[in-house]
């Protein structure tokens, strides 16, 4: 006792009378040896007789000073790790080897509508809504190989207010266990509906005519080819008109009343080549 401070020397003595009473005893404390802060660890063990008196008691004492410092860290470095994957927009989540979910960001929490408690452990494919999806066991299949592979898939459980689903873009990253074998994967997710659009608009001012909306010539060469490609292409038949006298109606009317007359004419010049 005349080692350690009074403070501690006190919570010895605690311990030291219940393993005399009989009973094994194991504690942590934090002392100065050598005017360094230690962590030591404590094991007390009673000693009894034939007859189960107690004599004494073995002791024995740890320094766990460093074992300490690195559960602290890696304590903070957890901590860390998960405040940055909670502030991702991106939709996280770790699943286990088996299916399950290992953890989840507050973004996949917020999608799925459901609260952190309730998705942990749960089957991932059926959390999101494809579990009787061949193509997405297809692709689980490659990460569990050790691929990595990247997607874009509509979004099963999210919908538009127009009626139209999300669009996701999708990684999924194998993780290694110690041994070196697959041990899951982590699934980060992204909802590029925005981008998709921004695409489509992209495309369609490209392969159509600002003014009329009718596709020109990238356009109609565009559509040619994917009506070509079709397994059940017949033959193709390709319609021309020319619209004549346009020009004085936008000069004379006004833009708005030439887009109206043209849209009428290609209508009629449609209809009467048709009939």
């Amino acid at each position: 006792m005349d080692l350690v401070s009074t403070e501690t020397a006190s919570l010895l003595k605690t311990h030291y009378n219940t393993a005399l009473a009989g009973t094994a005893v194991q504690f942590e404390y934090d002392d100065y040896v050598a005017g360094e802060q230690r962590h030591i660890e404590v094991r007390l063990m009673p000693d009894t007789d034939e007859q189960g008196q107690v004599q004494g008691f073995f002791g024995v004492g740890i320094d766990v000073t460093e074992h300490q410092q690195a559960k602290a860290q890696l304590q903070e470095q957890t901590a860390t790790v998960r405040s940055v994957i909670d502030a991702l927009p991106a939709l996280v989540c770790v699943v286990r080897s088996d299916g399950s979910l290992r953890l989840v960001n507050s973004a996949f929490e917020r999608w799925s509508r459901r609260s952190r408690a309730e998705l942990l452990d749960a089957p991932a494919l059926q959390v999101i809504g494809m579990q009787s999806s061949p193509t997405w066991q297809k692709w689980v299949n490659r990460v569990q190989r050790g691929e990595t592979v990247s997607f874009d898939i509509e979004d099963a459980l999210s919908v538009q207010p127009d009626g139209a689903k999300h669009h996701m873009s999708v990684s999924l990253i194998p993780l290694y266990a110690d041994a070196g074998g697959v041990s899951g994967y982590l699934s980060v997710a992204q909802d590029i509906t925005q981008h998709k659009r921004e695409a489509v608009r992209l495309l369609q001012l490209a392969q159509r005519d600002p003014l009329t909306w009718l596709l020109n010539r990238r356009g109609a060469v565009e559509q040619f080819k994917r009506l070509a490609a079709r397994p059940d292409a017949q033959t193709l038949v390709l319609l021309c008109i020319d619209l004549d006298h346009f020009k004085p109606v936008n000069d004379h009317h006004g833009h708005a009343t030439g887009e109206q007359d043209a849209d009428n004419r290609c209508f009629d010049a449609a209809f009467t080549a048709w009939t």
